[in-house]
């Protein structure tokens, strides 16, 4: 599991620099907005399509990024994705990193790759691959944060999207016209 990059900012992720209160720094409250973004946090919301991506080694992945509210500064993050429409667990990742929020007390997150199943590179039969099974099914993407502060603080977002093939990749693959 690689993230590209964690936006270094500025404040502590529970108390601004200049000690106002404003958004989620008011509170507590630990929030995770769940996104995909190869090089930037994008929020996404339930129904929304998401790309399956043909990465240059053979194998399938579709990008997860995230912005967690009011954590410390380090935490680990687990990405999960459910395939609701077959009911199997396909991504199952896991990361600890630095956080640093910024301004909005987000810290963000983008570039994390959820490895699809059927990433098998010794063979060329497209049946194999995800979009041949996959296009059209509905992913729960989940992102749980936990932190190393003393208490610890845990939070989750999901949100349920559509698996959708790569324009590039429509002509290749029956599921995908």
């Amino acid at each position: 599991m690689l993230f590209a990059t964690v936006l270094l900012l500025g404040c502590n992720a529970r108390v601004p620099a200049d000690g106002e209160t404003k958004g989620y720094c008011a509170t507590t409250d630990p929030a995770v907005v769940v996104g995909n973004g190869e090089s930037a946090h994008v929020a996404l919301e339930d129904g929304d399509e998401v790309i399956m991506v043909d990465g240059p080694q053979g194998g399938w992945h579709v990008w997860y990024s995230f912005a967690a509210y009011n954590f410390g500064e380090i935490a680990t993050f687990d990405l999960v994705g459910e395939d609701q429409t077959l009911g199997i667990s396909v991504i199952d990742e896991s990361v600890t990193q630095a956080l640093v929020a910024g301004e909005d007390c987000a810290a963000t997150a983008y570039g994390a790759f959820g490895y699809l199943p059927g990433d098998d590179t010794t063979t060329t039969d497209v049946d194999e691959s995800p979009p041949a099974y996959l296009a059209g099914d509905t992913l729960l993407m989940r992102v749980t944060v936990t932190d190393f502060d003393d208490p610890s603080i845990t939070a989750t977002g999901e949100v349920a999207v559509t698996l959708v093939c790569d324009p590039a990749d429509v002509s290749n693959y029956a599921s995908c016209g």
